[in-house]
């Protein structure tokens, strides 16, 4: 058995034989760009679609929302336990071609029922792709560099927004909303070809501090109790997901809303929508994996800590939620000490609810948002009266 004295000299040597790596970061982030680019273009191109097809704003939602994320979220739990037991580059490539197949799908639709089958196929291969090309990297770098890392690759959201927005609004534009279907899906498979050959599948667990014993892969019941039963765990999942609520709502309508209403073309929405989304989107999220990598190395607090005040600041821009007269005058949810993700970030957090290393930085609570407030052009915004 190795002692632990020789653990960092055995991790040492293995960061520095892993050749390779920065291209499976670069190529994996191409593949996850193209993973947001099939989701993005459907929401740029609703417009023509709504108009062309016939459908009605439910029916673009159910494609750009449930008809994705139902088979996204059901498929993402057996796509990572697949990959705990298969080679995991071969199965984001091959999830690439499913997710780019089905969205090249979306070309030949003539009816809502045809374009909700190619987005169920879309929502399954898009489940596997982003939890194993983070395993992927984790066994690539070590420890100390995955929040940078992750925060990287994590940009591949903004930037799919960008790219997808842009070049599918140009290529509609330009061809028609069929043809930009087709021209994303072929970046997709290129993407996936070049992906497997090109990166070999890392040893698990060989980047880690401290040698471990093979590990059979646990069953589905045995995660779920270590989930369940680790408090940041469980607030995470609540504000990510109020967090992607709130954005992908607004990537969804936001290119509808400046077509219907302000009028914008098409070529405008790409023109300007797409690198104000992308753009903005990756400096937040590419910045907060560099300095919660910074700021982890004197405090693991820093998980916590960081989202906090960019929430704080977004919260400011947007509005702070809804009143709760039960907490005081003018007082809000997350005014008060029973906030629980300022729990999970205040020094006496209970020692259950550590972050995950290797975790990348998120929104730490998606609640302020949802006081978002809306008034029609041309109309005075309503305002709290005096009691």
């Amino acid at each position: 058995m190795t002692s632990p004295a020789t653990a960092v000299p055995a991790a040492a040597s293995a960061i520095a034989a892993k050749p390779g790596r920065i291209l499976a970061l670069v190529l994996l982030t191409a593949v996850g760009t193209t993973n947001f680019m099939d989701r993005q273009i459907l929401s740029v191109l609703a417009e023509p679609i709504r108009q062309d097809l016939g459908l009605t704003d439910t029916q673009l939602g159910l494609l750009t929302g449930l008809a994705f994320a139902f088979f996204y979220a059901i498929m993402g739990v057996p796509a990572a336990m697949l990959a705990d037991r298969t080679n995991r580059v071969r199965l984001v490539g091959l999830c690439c071609m499913v997710w780019s197949f089905f969205t090249g799908a979306c070309a030949f639709a003539n009816s809502f029922v045809h374009l909700a089958f190619a987005r169920f196929g879309v929502g399954v291969g898009e489940a596997g792709g982003t939890a194993p090309s983070l395993s992927i990297l984790a066994d690539y770098y070590p420890p100390r560099m995955r929040p940078a890392i992750i925060g990287l690759f994590t940009a591949n959201g903004p930037l799919g927004v960008f790219v997808g927005a842009s070049f599918g609004g140009w290529a509609a534009a330009e061809y028609g909303w069929r043809t930009a279907f087709l021209l994303v899906a072929g970046v997709g498979v290129i993407a996936s070809i070049l992906l497997m050959l090109f990166v070999r599948e890392p040893a698990r667990g060989g980047l880690d501090p401290v040698p471990r014993t093979p590990m059979k892969p646990q069953p589905l019941g045995a995660t779920a109790k270590v989930f369940i039963s680790r408090p940041t765990l469980r607030w995470l999942v609540v504000a990510s997901a109020l967090a992607a609520f709130v954005s992908t709502g607004m990537l969804a309508w936001i290119p509808a809303y400046l077509m219907r209403v302000q009028g914008m073309p098409l070529t405008e929405v790409a023109k300007w929508f797409g690198p104000a989304a992308g753009i903005c989107f990756g400096i937040g999220i590419a910045g907060g994996g560099l300095l919660v990598n910074w700021a982890s190395r004197h405090s693991l607090k820093a998980y916590a800590w960081i989202p906090r005040p960019l929430d704080a600041a977004d919260r400011a821009d947007h509005g702070a939620g809804p009143r709760r007269p039960e907490l005081g005058d003018g007082a809000r949810p997350a005014d008060r000490a029973d906030d629980p993700v300022d729990h999970l970030c205040r020094p006496g957090a209970r020692p259950g609810a550590e972050p995950v290393a290797g975790g990348r930085a998120r929104h730490g609570d998606g609640a302020p948002h949802a006081g978002l407030q809306h008034h029609r052009p041309g109309r005075r915004p309503v305002r709290d009266r005096p009691a």
